[in-house]
């Protein structure tokens, strides 16, 4: 039996104490910090991954809560889990170490300034290894989240695979439906990175080897939904997002790199030419994407460290970790396409879902620059449906502040642009043809003849700072 312990990176022992480093080296520094920040809830019950630990992350989201290390998970016996882990606005500015409002500023220096990572020959991941036979996916505490999900899902993955063509290394965050004792499914549609690895292996007739990263530092998680061109590798983004490089070691029975310190790494081949049923599974968008047909993963190998910290991602209605997940380079991609049609976009915004509608406020010097913002949004991102465009004295991080901007500065009739038919969101359930959609924008600036003229001028009552109780 091939299953063995190695003294890799032994003493390292967690404990709940006060962050001292500078970025986050791993999963268990950022269990700390959020610790430390009161953002994490600490439970010895024995909880069920049926249901119960989505639940736990369903209300915290709901309510504000904290995420959740649970220590006793019930029928795994050795396993923690750690859950709910940006399931709030709140946690992603623990996460990235920034304030709401600089949140796509940060993603936007980490994109233009990656760190390329750093190969070492020792990794956490290894401290206990289980390879070909012995695998065992029953062993691993996956989640059931949503009622009307076809099974257990692996969410908080993030698959690491070689692009056949450049060998670049892609990074993509993608749900796994756990299809038997060494089975996984694969949906990672053809435009994503993944997908389309596998797909220029499959015309070759050759098996793509995939590896499932669960537990990283939040910067991974976050850099892996980085909207960037293939031939570019997200894991520079990471080491931006972290200040640092990202340290890689070679899994055991594949080619694939991927971070030292995760907490488990699943091995896997994706075989080509065959397909089963995967889904149905509560999405983004709060509904069910069908049942369809899915490449599958073969688990060669699974690899863990001491005491493991198993984790899932929830996703359904919104907000909840993956809403809040897409946000960051959500933000950043609808900065960067705001910017080109305007030059002074003073902050960014996505509500919703995270994909669908964003908010943008502007310094506007020509009547026509909220147009050509909602046009250059809604036309380069094919996830976004709505733009809403406001003044730059306009939080976009206040919902009550646009609304008022929305009742008071926008007329229906001619600040309302409909962009007949475009390319939209794959989930959208709306949608009159699959992945195309008509698509809103809306002008709530002060038209500039009446800037001055008074009528817009927000009622203050002088004095509000000084007064206590």
């Amino acid at each position: 039996m091939e299953c063995y312990d190695t003294d890799t990176y032994a003493g390292f022992k967690y404990l709940l104490w006060e962050i001292v480093f500078e970025m986050y080296q791993d999963l268990r520094d950022y269990l700390n910090a959020l610790d430390s920040r009161g953002e994490l809830k600490v439970v010895e019950k024995d909880v069920s991954v049926e249901y119960e630990i989505a639940a736990y992350i369903r209300k915290s989201s709901d309510l504000n809560g904290p995420a959740f290390l649970f220590n006793n998970v019930r029928n795994y016996p050795g396993w923690r889990f750690a859950a709910g882990l940006y399931c709030t606005l709140s946690k992603l500015t623990v996460a990235l170490e920034c304030e709401a409002r600089d949140i796509a500023k940060k993603y936007r220096d980490a994109i233009t300034n990656p760190i390329e990572p750093r190969i070492v020959s020792s990794a956490a991941f290894k401290e206990k290894v289980i390879k070909f036979e012995d695998v065992n996916l029953y062993d691993l505490p996956i989640c059931k989240h949503s009622e009307g999900d076809s099974g257990k899902f692996i969410t908080s993955a993030v698959a690491f695979a070689k692009d056949p063509d450049t060998s670049v290394l892609q990074l993509g965050i993608h749900r796994h439906e756990l299809k038997g004792k060494n089975t996984l499914g694969l949906w990672a549609p053809g435009e994503k990175r993944v997908g389309r690895a596998f797909l220029k292996a499959e015309e070759r007739g050759e098996a793509l080897q995939v590896a499932l990263v669960i537990g990283n530092d939040p910067a991974v998680d976050l850099a892996s939904q980085a909207k960037i061109p293939h031939s570019v590798s997200k894991i520079g983004v990471a080491g931006g997002l972290r200040g640092s490089p990202v340290e890689l070691a070679k899994c055991e029975t594949i080619d694939v790199e991927v971070p030292a310190r995760s907490e488990v790494v699943i091995e896997c081949e994706a075989v080509p030419g065959y397909r089963e049923r995967e889904g149905p599974f509560g999405e983004i968008t709060g509904t069910y994407s069908g049942g369809k047909e899915a490449p599958v993963l073969k688990v060669k190998a699974i690899c863990m460290r001491r005491n493991p910290i198993f984790t899932t991602f929830l996703t359904g209605m919104p907000k909840t970790d993956n809403h809040y997940m897409a946000m960051p380079a959500m933000m950043e991609v609808v900065y960067r396409y705001a910017s080109i049609a305007c030059p002074e976009v003073k902050a960014v915004n996505l509500t919703g879902n995270g994909y669908y509608t964003a908010l943008v406020s502007i310094k506007k010097r020509m009547e026509g620059e909220p147009y050509n913002v909602m046009a250059a949004v809604l036309g380069s991102i094919y996830q976004t449906k709505y733009c809403y465009v406001f003044d730059d004295d306009i939080d976009v991080f206040n919902p009550d502040d646009c609304e008022w901007a929305f009742q008071t500065r926008f007329q229906p009739a001619q600040d309302t642009h409909i962009f007949n038919f475009m390319v939209g969101a794959p989930l959208d359930p709306s949608a009159p043809l699959d992945r195309h959609t008509s698509k809103m924008g809306f002008d709530c600036t002060i038209p500039l003849s009446e800037r001055d003229s008074g009528k817009y001028r927000r009622v203050k009552v002088p004095g509000v700072e000084n007064v206590n109780w």
